[in-house]
Protein backbone atom coordinates (compact mmCIF):
# COMPACT_ATOMS: atom_id res chain seq x y z
CA UNK A 1 0.00 0.00 0.00
CA UNK A 2 1.40 3.37 -1.03
CA UNK A 3 1.77 5.90 1.83
CA UNK A 4 0.63 9.33 0.69
CA UNK A 5 2.48 12.98 1.82
CA UNK A 6 1.63 16.18 0.23
CA UNK A 7 3.76 18.96 -0.83
CA UNK A 8 2.73 22.42 -0.21
CA UNK A 9 4.39 25.86 -1.33
CA UNK A 10 8.35 24.11 -1.78
CA UNK A 11 10.37 27.13 -3.01
CA UNK A 12 11.67 26.76 -6.56
CA UNK A 13 15.31 28.90 -5.95
CA UNK A 14 16.67 26.23 -3.75
CA UNK A 15 16.19 28.19 -0.34
CA UNK A 16 14.54 25.97 2.44
CA UNK A 17 11.39 27.22 4.47
CA UNK A 18 10.10 25.59 7.42
CA UNK A 19 9.15 21.63 7.55
CA UNK A 20 5.79 22.12 8.44
CA UNK A 21 4.89 24.71 5.73
CA UNK A 22 6.24 22.34 3.23
CA UNK A 23 5.49 18.48 4.33
CA UNK A 24 2.04 17.36 5.82
CA UNK A 25 2.55 14.14 7.79
CA UNK A 26 -0.01 11.74 6.58
CA UNK A 27 2.71 8.93 8.45
CA UNK A 28 1.77 9.54 11.87
CA UNK A 29 5.43 8.29 12.51
CA UNK A 30 8.06 10.61 10.41
CA UNK A 31 10.02 13.14 13.26
CA UNK A 32 9.89 17.02 12.62
CA UNK A 33 14.10 16.34 11.77
CA UNK A 34 13.29 13.74 8.81
CA UNK A 35 10.34 16.25 7.72
CA UNK A 36 13.26 18.87 7.48
CA UNK A 37 15.76 16.51 5.57
CA UNK A 38 13.03 15.20 3.46
CA UNK A 39 12.29 18.99 2.85
CA UNK A 40 15.66 20.12 2.29
CA UNK A 41 16.36 17.10 -0.53
CA UNK A 42 13.74 17.77 -2.49
CA UNK A 43 14.40 21.66 -2.63
CA UNK A 44 17.92 20.25 -3.71
CA UNK A 45 16.55 18.13 -5.90
CA UNK A 46 14.37 20.40 -7.76
CA UNK A 47 17.50 23.44 -7.80
CA UNK A 48 19.41 20.87 -9.83
CA UNK A 49 16.67 19.83 -12.01
CA UNK A 50 16.31 23.42 -12.74
CA UNK A 51 19.89 24.03 -13.59
CA UNK A 52 20.36 20.95 -15.56
CA UNK A 53 16.92 22.29 -17.53
CA UNK A 54 18.66 25.75 -17.89
CA UNK A 55 22.35 24.24 -19.16
CA UNK A 56 20.65 21.54 -21.53
CA UNK A 57 19.10 24.30 -23.22
CA UNK A 58 22.52 26.73 -22.82
CA UNK A 59 23.80 23.41 -24.44
CA UNK A 60 21.83 22.85 -27.12
CA UNK A 61 22.03 26.68 -28.50
CA UNK A 62 25.89 26.55 -28.42
CA UNK A 63 25.60 22.70 -30.46
CA UNK A 64 23.54 24.63 -32.68
CA UNK A 65 26.19 27.83 -33.19
CA UNK A 66 28.87 25.02 -33.61
CA UNK A 67 26.97 23.51 -36.21
CA UNK A 68 25.77 26.47 -38.06
CA UNK A 69 29.70 27.71 -38.02
CA UNK A 70 30.90 24.41 -38.83
CA UNK A 71 29.14 24.48 -41.94
CA UNK A 72 30.41 28.26 -43.18
CA UNK A 73 34.02 26.59 -42.30
CA UNK A 74 33.41 24.12 -44.37
CA UNK A 75 31.76 25.83 -47.32
CA UNK A 76 34.61 28.70 -47.16
CA UNK A 77 37.26 25.65 -47.29
CA UNK A 78 35.63 24.28 -49.48
CA UNK A 79 35.16 27.55 -51.96
CA UNK A 80 38.52 28.96 -51.56
CA UNK A 81 40.23 25.58 -52.57
CA UNK A 82 41.51 25.00 -49.17
CA UNK A 83 39.83 21.70 -47.91
CA UNK A 84 42.68 18.97 -48.30
CA UNK A 85 45.04 22.09 -45.86
CA UNK A 86 45.30 22.31 -41.88
CA UNK A 87 45.44 25.52 -40.26
CA UNK A 88 47.86 25.79 -37.53
CA UNK A 89 46.91 27.35 -34.48
CA UNK A 90 48.30 27.65 -30.71
CA UNK A 91 46.94 24.63 -29.67
CA UNK A 92 46.63 22.32 -32.17
CA UNK A 93 45.34 22.36 -35.97
CA UNK A 94 41.94 22.44 -37.89
CA UNK A 95 41.38 20.26 -40.82
CA UNK A 96 38.47 19.02 -42.65
CA UNK A 97 37.83 14.73 -42.51
CA UNK A 98 34.92 12.66 -43.48
CA UNK A 99 32.83 11.00 -40.37
CA UNK A 100 30.24 7.96 -40.78
CA UNK A 101 27.37 8.38 -38.18
CA UNK A 102 26.05 4.88 -38.73
CA UNK A 103 21.77 4.67 -37.79
CA UNK A 104 21.25 3.09 -35.11
CA UNK A 105 20.41 -0.75 -34.72
CA UNK A 106 16.81 -1.11 -34.37
CA UNK A 107 14.30 -3.71 -34.53
CA UNK A 108 12.82 -2.74 -37.96
CA UNK A 109 16.17 -3.12 -39.82
CA UNK A 110 17.62 -6.38 -38.03
CA UNK A 111 14.10 -7.81 -39.46
CA UNK A 112 14.88 -6.07 -42.93
CA UNK A 113 18.08 -7.56 -42.72
CA UNK A 114 16.94 -10.99 -41.91
CA UNK A 115 14.09 -11.00 -44.19
CA UNK A 116 16.70 -10.72 -47.09
CA UNK A 117 19.01 -13.43 -45.86
CA UNK A 118 16.28 -15.83 -44.53
CA UNK A 119 13.66 -17.11 -46.81
CA UNK A 120 11.00 -18.80 -44.12
CA UNK A 121 9.34 -15.97 -42.55
CA UNK A 122 8.10 -17.81 -39.62
CA UNK A 123 11.76 -18.44 -38.78
CA UNK A 124 12.21 -14.34 -38.97
CA UNK A 125 9.53 -13.82 -37.14
CA UNK A 126 11.23 -16.24 -34.56
CA UNK A 127 14.34 -15.04 -34.25
CA UNK A 128 12.73 -11.61 -33.90
CA UNK A 129 10.69 -12.85 -30.79
CA UNK A 130 13.43 -14.17 -29.09
CA UNK A 131 16.04 -11.32 -29.61
CA UNK A 132 12.89 -9.06 -28.15
CA UNK A 133 12.24 -11.49 -24.79
CA UNK A 134 15.49 -12.04 -23.84
CA UNK A 135 16.81 -8.55 -23.89
CA UNK A 136 18.27 -7.40 -20.89
CA UNK A 137 16.02 -4.58 -18.92
CA UNK A 138 17.54 -2.98 -16.31
CA UNK A 139 14.46 -1.61 -13.95
CA UNK A 140 15.80 1.60 -11.27
CA UNK A 141 13.80 3.92 -9.02
CA UNK A 142 14.20 7.85 -9.86
CA UNK A 143 12.36 11.15 -8.93
CA UNK A 144 10.40 12.74 -11.52
CA UNK A 145 8.34 16.04 -11.27
CA UNK A 146 4.95 16.50 -13.08
CA UNK A 147 4.73 20.15 -14.87
CA UNK A 148 1.28 21.97 -14.40
CA UNK A 149 0.65 24.07 -17.39
CA UNK A 150 -0.26 26.96 -15.06
CA UNK A 151 2.38 26.31 -12.35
Amino acid sequence: MNKIMTMNSFSHNGTTTTPSANVRQVIPYISEADKLQFSENINKWMLADKQLQMYNEKIKGLRETKAQVCRNIIEYMENKNIANNKIKFKTGELCLHTKKDYSPLTFTYVESCLTKAIDNPSDVQYIMQLLKNNRSVKESQDVKIIRYMDA
